[in-house]
């Protein structure tokens, strides 16, 4: 890695983007194996059910592997380089990558932080949809989270042009 501190930033959210696509490459070849896992079950094949089962948690144990190191660099760029032209852009893609990873409370903090500090970001919409579905989802039926849910979910309707409008 280089340590020009105006250059690490940008390679490290160029990493950060890298893990997050091979992240997603090994989520894809794990569901395939979902079709493996069929074809043995209509054959009655209990060692292809078997063998199917194991591929896909070696190729979902990937997944999250290249997703935390996606996370790691994600929040080294937040934590390290807080002049970094497209700290907003991390931020959306740390919150995404958390959520994704079922840690909805850091999710949580890193799209607030994104709406706080970025209120002209082009993610922003996008940031106040995934924090009112935090909300909304979580909710249980609580007042207090579906109104929350609801305030998030008018923020991001006033972004008419950006695609979560809808």
């Amino acid at each position: 890695f280089s340590n020009d501190k105006a250059e690490k930033p940008g390679l490290l959210f160029r990493l950060g983007e890298l893990h997050w696509e091979e992240s997603k490459f090994f989520s894809f070849e794990a569901n395939k194996k979902d079709d493996d896992k069929i074809r043995a079950m209509n054959e009655k094949n209990q060692a292809g059910i078997d063998q199917a089962e194991k591929e896909k948690a070696e190729l979902a144990d990937q997944t999250k592997a290249y997703a935390q190191k996606a996370i790691a660099n994600y929040s080294t760029i937040v934590q390290e380089y807080k002049d970094f032209e497209r700290t907003d852009e991390v931020l959306y893609f740390l919150g995404l990558n958390l959520m994704e990873m079922n840690d909805d409370k850091r999710g949580l903090v890193a799209y607030n932080r994104l709406i706080a500090k970025f209120p002209k970001s082009r993610y922003l919409p996008d940031a106040y949809l995934a924090v009112g579905e935090y909300w909304f989802n979580g909710s249980k039926g609580k007042r207090e989270s579906l109104e929350k849910a609801l305030e998030a979910y008018k923020a991001a309707a006033k972004f008419t042009e950006n695609q979560v409008y809808g």
